[in-house]
């Protein structure tokens, strides 16, 4: 490819210049509308679609983390971007699309809300969230469209015979863009996250079978998005593996204590004006790091200067719930015993941010989705299960303070469990395993 078509990225400034878009480690430029994804292969990008590339809120993507996990220093891979998810997104909007035999205008619509559903992510996206809604009383949705309207993108998509409310109400999941919602969305990011975090080759092919097998049994049921009864069970796998995602990865507990530390931190720099809200809603990613690695903040440093929650801090108990005793299990008691271990660490003189205790995410969100069954639609819901062994309660303290944390709470540890568990590595590391 011609030299003119690639110079070297400059992450401070690079994705505020007219014209241009950043996709990977390189610039593309309206010649070449053609790019090569890990996770899809080659996505062909309409005229539309790399105008909207070069436009600053979408450009910016490529400097915002899809995931925390990488401040962790544990899934040292997962450093993939939000711009990445988005065009993958749009990829496959454009196949469901596609499936479902959609004129060429309602593909592109399509194609362009997944191409901005994610554009109002704040910096260190999910992670900043809480601290960002907080300031500025908008989730990223709202931030989003506000974002596009101040870029002009309005205009823009009307030069191009498309119709920004239209494409806004797709990406809320309006009509068809359940399509994006429900499917196209999630379908990348599982495969993605399972890509990048270098999950077990069986889980990744089999996320990737069962995308392609409810692809294959979608339908358009008089305007309804429908899945065949054929598909049912495809349907319901894959809410399975998105439940399995957040009890094993998402809400593993060094990723929690990561997310807890980078919001104590976040919070602490705004209060303290080392770090603004606007850094977090409209920089890249790269500012608000840079004044947090320079800052005193104590919850900054596993996070931006040692690169190493993992080692920094340790677990000094954790269990599942067949190890709990059945009358601590249920939320109230379980909340009421994280107090009392927290009460017990400050007591024994370990300041807030070098402990932290929780009890892993339990996802088990019910999805709705219709079936198709001879002319017939009927509506179903479906609720995945967690397994009780996949929800931990777990304390971890900065290694420091590792043997002064157990003898503060070994007498209430001895209170909770049916037998003292060992706690193994892969309760702390762990990651994607099952199918």
């Amino acid at each position: 490819m011609a030299e003119n078509k690639r110079r070297k990225k400059e992450p401070n400034d690079l994705w505020r210049r007219e014209g241009l878009a950043v996709i990977g480690h390189e610039l593309i430029d309206d010649e070449d509308n053609t790019l090569h994804d890990a996770i899809h292969g080659s996505i062909t990008l309409t005229k539309v679609e790399q105008s909207l590339l070069g436009v600053p809120s979408v450009a910016r993507l490529q400097f915002v983390h899809q995931m925390e996990a990488d401040l962790s220093g544990y899934y040292t891979s997962a450093s993939h971007d939000r711009l990445q998810h988005a065009i993958g997104a749009m990829h496959l909007a454009g196949r469901i699309g596609q499936r479902l035999r959609l004129s060429q205008k309602q593909i592109q619509q399509l194609r362009v809300a997944a191409l901005l559903h994610d554009v109002g992510h704040s910096a260190f996206s999910h992670g900043s969230e809480p601290i960002v809604k907080k300031s500025t009383g908008m989730d990223h949705e709202q931030l989003g469209e506000k974002k596009l309207r101040e870029n002009g993108v309005p205009a823009l998509l009307k030069k191009h015979g498309l119709d920004f409310e239209k494409v806004l109400g797709l990406m809320r999941g309006k009509g068809l863009g359940e399509i994006i919602t429900e499917y196209a969305d999630r379908m990348d990011y599982l495969q993605r996250d399972a890509f990048k975090i270098g999950a077990y080759s069986h889980v990744q092919a089999g996320v990737g079978r069962n995308v392609e097998e409810v692809i294959e049994n979608l339908r358009l049921h008089k305007g309804k998005l429908c899945v065949t009864r054929e598909g049912e069970a495809a349907v319901r796998k894959f809410s399975d593996y998105r439940n399995l995602f957040w009890s094993e990865l998402y809400g593993q507990p060094f990723l929690m204590l990561t997310r807890h530390l980078l919001r104590r931190a976040l919070q602490k720099a705004i209060d303290q004006k080392v770090v603004t809200v606007r850094d977090l809603t409209h920089e890249i990613e790269h500012v608000a790091e840079k004044k947090l690695r320079e800052s005193d903040i104590p919850e900054a440093e596993p996070l931006f200067k040692q690169h190493n929650v993992h080692s920094s801090y340790v677990p000094v108990f954790a269990a599942n719930f067949t190890q709990l005793k059945s009358r601590v299990r249920n939320p109230a008691q379980l909340a009421l015993m994280r107090l009392k271990i927290i009460r017990a660490l400050r007591r024994s003189g370990l300041k807030e941010h070098r402990f932290y205790v929780d009890v892993t995410s339990s996802f088990e969100k019910k999805i709705k989705y219709r079936v198709v069954d001879g002319g017939k639609v009927v509506e179903r819901t479906y609720l995945p299960e967690t397994p009780e062994e996949d929800k931990k309660l777990f304390v971890a303290v900065h290694h420091e303070e590792a043997e002064t944390a157990r003898k503060a709470i070994r007498h209430i540890v001895k209170r909770l469990v049916i037998k003292q568990p060992h706690v193994p590595p892969a309760i702390w590391g762990g990651g994607v395993e099952k199918v």
